[in-house]
């Protein structure tokens, strides 16, 4: 009986040593879920933990990869803009962002190359399909709309430190979120970065981003009962044009 009460209390003493042990290490961050609700106009995301007082901290934010589909627009003839291409972009995250502290913040893309850190990290995961004579020209492109909507950036002097010891130091970084974020799994990373840039520690978490209220509805309708989904949107449509129909009759708006 002793050495089963002995047993069982040596192995939750080890859980409790590893649980703080990993703890310890871990970074934090809140919220832990974020709500797309009707006003949802994007969130803030802040994130801390400590890191070694000589060493800086690199924070990215990833998106699960999907395929995204595009038009390329060319002009035809020399005259006319048009589409001149369809291409299907895989292997990319849907959101890229990176935040980087003041230090850090003068490397060039060559040092952030090396550290597998960056653009180019993307673009080396990057399949076109078709495959395009220009690879590179077209993710230019793609880097600027998505750098448009603020789904992809680079932002400097944004990882900030305070209670600074010989030892240690706690770092704090609020991320921006934007507003055309779709719901899904999102991770954290957290690189730990030595005075002579190398990786010495990643840590990584996940979010999740959820539809709440009337746009989860919504979305519930359109997947999982289409029929209903379909027959509501003819009703709204026909009673809309009615509407403004109506209210512009009298302005000579309406024949």
């Amino acid at each position: 009986m002793l050495r089963f009460r002995f047993n069982i209390i040596l192995v939750l003493s080890l859980f409790v040593f590893n649980f703080y042990s990993i703890s310890a290490h871990a970074f934090l961050y809140n919220p832990r879920e974020i709500n797309i609700n009707t006003t949802f106009n994007g969130a803030k995301l802040y994130v801390s933990g400590e890191v070694n007082s000589n060493n800086n901290v690199v924070v990215e934010v990833l998106g699960s990869d999907k395929e995204e589909k595009f038009k390329q627009k060319g002009k035809v003839w020399g005259i006319f803009w048009m589409t001149v291409g369809h291409y299907a972009f895989k292997g990319v995250p849907s959101i890229y962002l990176m935040y980087l502290p003041k230090s850090l913040s003068h490397l060039s893309q060559d040092k952030f190359d090396e550290l597998n850190l960056g653009y180019k990290e993307v673009y080396s995961r990057l399949e076109i399909n078709p495959i395009p004579k220009d690879k590179k020209s077209l993710f230019n492109e793609f880097l600027k709309l998505k750098q448009r909507d603020k789904l992809y950036g680079i932002y400097q002097d944004q990882v900030t430190y305070s209670n600074i010891t010989a030892e240690k130091k706690k770092y704090h970084v609020e991320v921006h979120l934007p507003s055309r974020i779709v719901p899904g799994v999102y991770t954290i990373k957290v690189y730990e970065v030595t005075p002579d840039l190398k990786i010495v520690k990643t840590e990584s978490d996940n979010f999740q981003i959820k539809l709440t209220g009337f746009p989860a509805f919504i979305s519930n309708m359109a997947f999982n009962h289409s029929l209903i989904y379909g027959i509501l949107s003819v009703i709204i449509a026909i009673f809309a044009g009615i509407f403004m129909g109506f209210l512009f009759k009298d302005k000579g708006g309406a024949h």
